[in-house]
């Protein structure tokens, strides 16, 4: 049976703290995952810039490959079906729109 509801005021706050062992655990995994991942993503995108910046011969190719799929991928975000079924064209798996062979 549904009962009437109890006002609580902060005492669910208070049970989290206190006695919420998944609140605590929570935010361990949430600050690891953190402190690992940010200076990892940070490493990897200075050394990516800094081989970009050494002007390899190799710079149209990191441009023919990757610079499309980031556009189409931005566009993504915006929800543009036509674009979504296009990268999952690249990707090999079937989208909700077809586009015509």
């Amino acid at each position: 049976m549904v009962s009437a509801p109890v006002w609580d005021g902060l005492g669910n706050y208070h049970y989290m703290l206190e006695y919420d062992r998944r609140f605590w655990k929570a935010l361990e995994v949430t600050f690891t995952f953190v402190a690992l991942s940010v200076p990892l993503r940070l490493a990897m995108a200075l050394g990516v810039a800094m081989l970009l910046d050494k002007g390899l011969r190799t710079i149209g190719l990191y441009r023919a490959i990757f610079l499309p799929a980031v556009a189409v991928g931005r566009i993504h975000r915006h929800r543009a079906p036509v674009a979504r079924d296009v990268r999952h064209r690249w990707r090999g798996q079937s989208g909700a729109c077809r586009l015509r062979d």
